[in-house]
Order: C-alpha cells, then structure tokens, then sequence
C-alpha cells in the first residue's frame, strides 16, 4: 500500500490491527505513526498505553508480551518497534507469528528502513499486516506537496520558491517542511510566501549563493569560485554547511560519471539521482569536467576540511579557499 492510501484509509476511519512502515521517506513514516497515535493514545494515557522499542535492543518475546497487554483505561494501546530491521531473525519470527493472531485491544506499528521485501520475514508481513510504503517524492512531486502544505495552513507559496528551497536543501521532506514552517513564521500576515522570503530566512544571497558556487566549480573557475565563496561567507552562510553542500555536489557527479559509464541515457540519469530537469544537462556536462579518480581525491580533501573546521584554529575563510584552490587546479598553494 502506498502512504497516500493509507491516508485515505485512516481519513475514512479505517484501522487494522498490524502495521509496517518501511521507506527513506522518514517524515512520511513519522506522520503516519502520529495519526495512529492520536486516534487511539491520549496524552494523559500515553505513559500507560503507549510502548516504543528499538530493533538492535528490543527483545521479541517482551514486545509480544506488551502487545497482548490489556491497555489502561482505555480500548487500545499502542506499541511501536522502531529499526524493525534490526532485530533478530528469531525475534522477527516471533514477531511474525504474533501477527497471525494480533490482539484485538493493541495496534503494532513495525517500522523499518528500506528492507528487500522478498525476503521470507516480509513475504510473511505482507499477508498478516498493513505494509504502507513510504518513497520519497520524485523531484516533480515535491512542489505540488508542498504547496499543499502550505494551503493547508492557510498561506499560498510561489513556484519559484519552492524550487529555490527544493534546490538548497534537496528532496528530504523533513527539511523542506521545516524550512516552510518558519517561512510561515518569518512572513507572519503575508498571504504568499515568495523568492525574497526564502531568499531572506534561508540565507541564500541575491547575487551569489551554493548553487552558483556549484556551477563556477562545474566550469573549473578558479577566481569565480573564490568571488562567491568570500560573498558567501560575508552575507553569513554556515562554512561546515558550504563544505556540506559542495560533498552533496560532488557525490553527484560521481553517481552521474558512473551511471553514464553504463550507457544509461541522460533522462533515465535524471530519474535514478531524481535531478530536476532544470539542473540535468548542466549537472552532466559538469561532471565530465571531473575524472572519477579527481572526485575521489576531491571527497577526501572535502573531509578533511570539514575536521579543520570543526577542531583546529586555522581561519575558516583560509580553509575553504584552500579547498577551492585543491579542488579546481590540484594545487596545493598559489
């Protein structure tokens, strides 16, 4: 089942007694628990009739145990295995066997990473348990969703401004929707959030910004590359988040340089690395600017900074533009 359908079941009232949640769309999974959460636990029973466990910790025998538990003042409980992945293949057969005949007072809510659902475990949760599948939006779908979410709260957004938070912080949903939060906050009476409020409160500069940065490095521009990193720097952009966005960057290119390696066509390169097809040829022409072997010496030097950052003395503006200067010419001083 798709999360969307599960959605639909929940708005029309419809609850089972097992579920699984599974996916890298994390927010997703943590919406879809809160709603089963709030149907049925109340804050002043959550200490009673609400049970969290972890995979890698848990033990099966005691969660079943919790699960056949008759809840306190109230018609249900509540009992939640994170990392369901983790645990033991005994104890997820234990599990398993618990969902053949669930108790009727109690909702199990097993949630899990991306798991091979055709392993025997999950073939077997298919058939006693809800399975909603929790994907990440592909990059087309992230505007609509969150203009919905924006309409929801009683505000509208720009197209525009979505794709320009969408390019700075990518498809995890968990960001985007905090980002938008404060965008709410930040514009206060104002009915449509546009480019310059996210332009404002996100930090990204009129003139210069990552993205630019990106392409100066894509085109090997040495003096280009140190302009935006200094007026980057001086309008207050983050250097750990600078050295964060330029490895987000340059890991791109080399799924980009291994996938064309395999003949795959440009639009397919676009759908697996779910890169807009605004930033799609550029992206490809910019990674045949970098040999595989630069990238992988590229990402050691991008750890390395980002250590200098976080523990030695050394300017931080003096850092990065070292970076720059590795990165762009190989060099380790002008």
């Amino acid at each position: 089942m798709k999360y969307q359908d599960f959605i639909k079941e929940i708005l029309a009232g419809k609850f089972v007694p097992v579920y699984f949640f599974y996916g890298d769309e994390i927010y997703f999974i943590d919406e879809g628990v809160g709603k089963i959460e709030s149907k049925f636990v109340s804050s002043s029973s959550a200490n009673f009739n609400r049970d969290v466990f972890y995979g890698e910790e848990a033990d099966a025998a005691q969660i079943v145990n919790t699960a056949f538990s008759i809840p306190m003042m109230a018609t249900q409980r509540v009992v939640i295995v994170k990392n369901f992945q983790r645990l033991s293949q005994s104890g997820k057969e234990l599990i398993v066997k618990y969902c053949n005949r669930p108790s009727p007072q109690t909702i199990l809510v097993l949630i899990a990473e991306n798991v091979d659902m055709r392993k025997k475990v999950y073939v077997a949760l298919k058939k006693t348990a809800q399975v909603v599948e929790c994907k990440s939006l592909y990059d087309a779908q992230v505007p609509v969703f969150i203009r919905q979410y924006v309409n929801d709260k009683g505000k509208d957004i720009r197209l525009s401004a979505i794709h320009l938070l969408q390019a700075k912080l990518g498809n995890s949903l968990n960001e985007l929707i905090n980002e938008t939060d404060k965008l709410m906050s930040f514009v206060s009476d104002k009915q449509v959030i546009d480019v310059t409020d996210v332009e404002e409160l996100v930090g990204i500069s009129r003139n210069y910004n990552v993205f630019q940065l990106w392409d100066a490095l894509g085109a090997r521009n040495l003096s280009k590359s140190l302009l935006i990193l200094r007026q980057m720097l001086e309008t207050g952009e983050r250097s750990v988040g600078i050295v964060t966005s330029l490895t987000t960057y340059f890991l791109r290119l080399w799924r980009i340089r291994s996938l064309k390696s395999q003949n795959v066509s440009n639009s397919e390169v676009g759908k697996k690395l779910r890169i807009h097809q605004f930033f799609l040829q550029a992206s490809i022409k910019q990674a045949q600017q970098y040999s595989t072997k630069e990238i992988k010496k590229i990402m050691r030097l991008l750890l390395d900074a980002d250590i200098h950052l976080k523990s030695s003395y050394q300017s931080q503006r003096v850092v990065l533009e070292l970076l720059l200067l590795q990165i762009v010419t190989g060099k380790k001083s002008i």
